[in-house]
């Protein structure tokens, strides 16, 4: 299953039209992970060359200019790998997991990074010895991407899967739409205020016994609660009374595919809106309506953001002047938020014993959470603006509130934080 670096390349990718979206955006991801294993230097090459040999397009490097991903072979696996020793794994991971701007500035190696820290003596209070950190463009990689890999598995993205005709009325709509949507692009592009430089990353490990029964108790889905807890959190907590209904972006995938799906990305974006409600259980009684609603009209829009996506794509080719980092840098969202495939080691990495996972995102002038289940756990990992990382907090505090551990980061060498009792919240 090992692909090495250094055999021939392949020829040029052209980028999908919701991969030149994600590289314009130069929006990345990262896999991060704990283990009590101590790693060496060579041990972890030698992960790193199983993890590109079960997902290959980790070799390929961005060429805007092409609009084209290339293979970046033959090139030295020790450029883009990082090893450190550490006498401990204070403020880990949060202190680690900074925006990945750097996987763009070497033109000639792939848009993935890997780095590893060991400790020097000995395991932690904890059990850990090591702490793995993989970083790479989201147009290369997504959260079902990760989730396969873990599990020992390759990571295929079919060029041309079979797919379900649209119907032709609806086709023409989405052109219809997409055309439209054109001069409005433009006129955000020119006006938005988001800042795109500024911006902080927190992760908080909740127990996923705990977010089970609070679902049950408010008869809801787990999603749901967790939705809730994020959205409540940020905008609605201590002074923030926000009327203002939020528009909420969430991604889910579908095992089916239809003309005009991307040829690569699988998620699809959904969207719903809400606003301020009296209490917590009712807010995660009407979310949970909302996405319920929501998730019926996914494909649709979809269709529209692909559509849109390539009327911009194709006019970027004659005027590349348009598309510049406030271009990349806006997103019609209040909130992102992403909901990953369970991440559970197994295969070839199941000796490793990964354990306090995350996954996150770094977008630019964005809000978003991405949320990974494990078996005992779940992490958020919350990226923002850092004039709202205070905010942060709140979210911790309604976690309490409504009874649910906050559980504290293997690095970290202390307990889960206890929640207040029911009665008590």
């Amino acid at each position: 299953m090992r692909a090495l670096a250094t055999v021939a390349a392949e020829g040029p990718r052209p980028y999908t039209n919701f991969q030149w979206y994600l590289t314009g955006a130069r929006n990345t991801v990262y896999f991060a992970a704990f283990t009590p294993t101590l790693l060496a230097r060579s041990s972890f090459r030698g992960m790193v060359e199983d993890v590109i040999g079960l997902a290959p397009q980790l070799n390929l490097r961005n060429d805007d200019r092409r609009q084209a991903h290339i293979d970046a072979r033959p090139f030295d696996l020790e450029e883009i790998i990082s090893f450190t020793e550490l006498d401990s794994f204070a403020g880990f991971p949060d202190s680690v997991l900074s925006p990945n701007q750097d996987l763009f500035l070497d033109p000639r190696l792939p848009s993935f990074r890997a780095a590893c820290f060991s400790l020097r003596n000995g395991a932690n209070a904890d059990g850990n010895r090591s702490f793995v950190l993989y970083r790479a463009s989201h147009a290369l990689m997504e959260g079902v991407d990760t989730a396969q890999v873990l599990r020992g598995r390759p990571s295929k993205h079919e060029a041309h899967p079979a797919r379900q005709v649209a119907r032709p009325l609806g086709r023409l709509a989405t052109a219809i739409v997409a055309t439209l949507a054109m001069p409005t692009n433009f006129a955000i592009t020119a006006f938005h205020w988001r800042n795109n430089n500024d911006c902080s990353l927190r992760t908080i490990a909740l127990s996923r016994r705990d977010l089970k029964r609070v679902a049950t108790e408010l008869g809801v889905q787990q999603r749901t609660v967790i939705f809730a807890l994020v959205m409540n959190g940020f905008y609605h907590a201590n002074k923030r009374r926000s009327l203002r209904p939020r528009f909420i972006g969430y991604s889910n995938l579908s095992p089916r595919r239809f003309d005009g799906d991307d040829d690569f990305v699988r998620l699809r974006m959904q969207v719903t809106t809400m606003r301020q409600r009296s209490s917590f259980a009712e807010y995660a009684e009407a979310l949970d309506l909302k996405l319920a609603g929501a998730g019926r009209e996914s494909l649709g829009l979809q269709m529209h953001y692909n559509a849109i996506f390539g009327f911009h794509r194709r006019l970027a080719k004659i005027t590349p002047a348009l598309y510049g980092k406030r271009f990349f840098g806006f997103a019609p969202y209040d909130f992102l938020l992403s909901l990953v495939p369970p991440h559970t080691p197994s295969g070839v990495f199941a000796g490793l014993a990964l354990n306090d996972i995350y996954c996150g995102t770094h977008m630019a002038g964005v809000n978003c959470c991405v949320i990974v289940p494990q078996p005992d756990r779940i992490s958020l990992n919350i990226y923002s603006p850092t004039r709202f990382v205070d905010r942060i907090s709140d979210i911790e505090s309604l976690l309490a509130a409504v009874g649910i551990a906050v559980v504290t980061p293997a690095g970290a060498d202390s307990a889960a934080i206890s929640p207040r009792s029911p009665a008590e919240a």
